[in-house]
């Protein structure tokens, strides 16, 4: 969510909104309110992500962002901040000689992060250096890779989405993320697929698929998992093994400038993605972020608790690429956990929840 003002266009009046960016718009709510309504705020408006476009170039890093839609006349919206330009990598107009000197220091970390691959493929007994080195990856890189794992997966998968459950997991991710810095804005893609699984791509990107719709038997559980997720995304888990796995390739695609490298790379990547495991350590890194976001946001934490115990005993009768076969430890998790989670209130109504399983139910056959 990214909090800003709103002017129609008609009239001098302004208002407090906070504006959520989906796959395929921005959804615009009053200031306190949520999407669609859920606790009583109005929405304002819904812009397509197409048309968007900047009211005016960006010269200085603390200079407010103004955008306009091609199809809203005069209205604006306006943002103190520039966080919002991130969760729009093609936003038109941002040309100039702030986007010059951003380019420079991109060119910078790309070269850094080549010359610390480098040093770090020489020096193996240095396991810390991807870790660190992944930081200096840009975050359009990122973007563009994890894209590319999404169309990889999108040839084999059909996407699922309707407007209900699109606002209901938008709202949910906007929950979970407040107060929480990400490099990249969270993107959700639910997919078409009896495999019980979610997974996180590099860039923000997360993949779901509708087999665990029907694992996670309440809102709790699914949002645990979908905070689990978010862990990975927010503690950069999948930038460090895409380095491990393809690092040099991966940054000098980026340099030559060449995004059909990068999302070739991208479905590579995507091939191994439903088979990879993280560590040990980033699987409980990522249950710690998760407890803590769903606590912070005064929902219940039980649910991810709830959902890997029963997993645990059923499963051999999963499918193969279900859950645990990305996710192993499902016993220590659960005890690491056990301290931290708290009782809260659901993390969205039944409504929504309703929506967001039925997202995939007119997408095709399986």
């Amino acid at each position: 969510m990214f909090e800003g003002t709103y002017n129609d266009g008609k009239s001098a009046a302004r208002r407090d909104v906070r504006v959520s960016v989906t796959m395929s718009r921005l959804l615009i709510v009053d200031e306190g309110g949520a999407v669609g309504g859920a606790t009583g705020g109005a929405t304002v408006d819904e812009w397509p992500i197409e048309g968007l476009r900047l009211a005016g170039e960006i010269y200085r890093g603390d200079q407010p962002v103004r955008i306009s839609h091609t199809a809203r006349g005069e209205a604006l919206l306006t943002f103190k901040g520039q966080e919002i330009l991130a969760a729009l990598p093609g936003l038109s107009g941002t040309s100039g000689r702030w986007s010059w000197r951003r380019r420079i220091a991109t060119w910078a970390g790309i070269l850094v992060a080549i010359v610390g691959i480098m040093i770090a493929a020489l020096a193996a007994a240095l396991p810390w250096a991807v870790d660190r080195l992944s930081e200096y990856i840009p975050p359009k890189v990122e973007r563009t890779f994890g894209a590319g794992v999404m169309a990889a997966l999108g040839t084999q998968y059909a996407t699922c989405r309707s407007p209900e459950g699109d606002e209901a997991l938008a709202f949910l991710v906007g929950r979970l993320a407040a107060g929480r810095e990400f490099k990249n804005p969270i993107r959700i893609r639910v997919f078409r697929s009896k495999i019980s699984n979610a997974f996180t791509a590099p860039g923000g990107y997360i993949g779901i698929f509708d087999g665990l719709f029907r694992n996670t038997r309440t809102p709790e559980e699914f949002a645990g998992v979908l905070a689990h997720e978010m862990g990975h995304a927010r503690l950069r888990h999948p930038e460090k093994s895409l380095l491990r796995q393809g690092g040099l390739a991966i940054l000098f695609a980026a340099i030559t400038g060449d995004p059909s490298a990068l999302a070739a790379s991208g479905g590579e990547f995507a091939k191994k993605l439903l088979h990879l495991s993280f560590t040990r350590e980033a699987e409980l890194e990522s249950d710690g972020e998760a407890v803590d976001m769903l606590n912070r946001a005064g929902m219940g934490s039980k649910g991810l608790s709830r959902f890997l115990k029963r997993l645990e005993k059923n499963a051999p009768d999963l499918a193969k690429g279900g859950y645990f076969s990305t996710h192993p430890g499902a016993s220590k998790r659960i005890a690491a956990m056990r301290n931290k989670t708290r009782p809260g209130r659901p993390p969205m109504s039944a409504v929504e929840w309703t929506a967001v399983r039925r997202m995939c139910a007119n997408t095709g056959s399986w």
